[in-house]
């Protein structure tokens, strides 16, 4: 996540494999990075696209950003001698290139025309590359025009992300017992006295265990419900359980992760005035 309160610089000097992990992920696998998912791709795979060509307004600027930065290289915050944009007044990912070495951003599905990321030689990302980047196997066939082929792959699940989910899914359910209220009703009707020291069930005549099974079935839920209310309540007291109406109009993706979650314009942001009025700023 990224946070527009926070200013700090990634660590300087060659990015790690591990530039992205927090205290307490030591043991978890390195993240791929671009270069790694897209090494080996041959020319006949990886040919040449019309689609790839970034002569234009931006140009330029494009060439100057460097790999793993966007348009904020270009901006006097970052001590550019020639700034070209305003800081923070475009998406993040205006004029944003993959770096070999670190993973690859968001891949959007309806990219506008200087919507990264782009390859760090300046151009943007091939079919080929993208299926790479998105973890679909070379062999699968994007079929519609160029436009179309983005559009799916941009929306895509990443196919490994999928497996890897529904597998734990898979798993943590075949653990979870659906039954557990059945259960408690039938040691109402079903308990022996003799074989567990307390008390017969209705079929051995004792109705009484199956009322208090019953009630037992009922009130824990209750119980459950009534005192996860009161947790969150006494959180609310800490920390706002919602986001704010700011924040909700804005956009949560924006908000928490930095980005839209579908940008259809060229490097347009949500902008709130001092007065809490939503505008739109940032078309060229």
């Amino acid at each position: 996540m990224t946070s527009r309160a926070a200013e700090e610089e990634c660590p300087k000097g060659e990015p790690s494999r591990n530039w992205l992990q927090t205290p307490g992920d030591e043991d978890l696998l390195p993240h791929v990075t671009a270069g790694e998912a897209l090494s080996g791709l041959s020319k006949a795979q990886n040919q040449s696209e019309p689609e790839g060509d970034t002569s234009g307004t931006y140009a330029e600027a494009l060439r100057a950003v460097p790999p793993g930065e966007n348009y904020l290289h270009l901006t006097a915050k970052r001590g550019h001698p020639d700034p070209q944009f305003e800081w923070r007044r475009r998406y993040w990912s205006f004029l944003l290139k993959l770096h070999p070495d670190r993973p690859s951003p968001t891949i959007q599905g309806q990219p506008g025309p200087w919507v990264g990321p782009f390859h760090w030689d300046n151009r943007r990302l091939r079919v080929a590359e993208l299926k790479r980047l998105m973890t679909f196997p070379d062999r699968f066939v994007v079929t519609g025009n160029r436009r179309d082929q983005q559009l799916q792959l941009g929306n895509a699940v990443p196919p490994i992300l999928a497996e890897r989910l529904l597998g734990q899914l898979a798993a943590e359910l075949q653990r979870v017992d659906f039954g557990e209220g059945v259960r408690i009703l039938f040691i109402g009707f079903f308990a022996q006295q003799s074989w567990n020291g307390v008390s017969d069930g209705l079929i051995y005549e004792d109705a009484a265990q199956l009322g208090e099974q019953a009630l037992a079935a009922a009130v824990v839920p209750v119980y459950a419900f009534v005192v996860t209310f009161l947790i969150l309540r006494a959180i609310a007291l800490v920390t706002p359980l919602r986001a704010t109406e700011r924040e909700e109009a804005l956009g949560m993706d924006i908000v928490q992760h930095g980005e839209e979650a579908y940008a259809t314009g060229e490097g347009a942001i949500l902008i709130a005035p001092p007065d809490g009025e939503v505008a739109v700023a940032g078309r060229d």
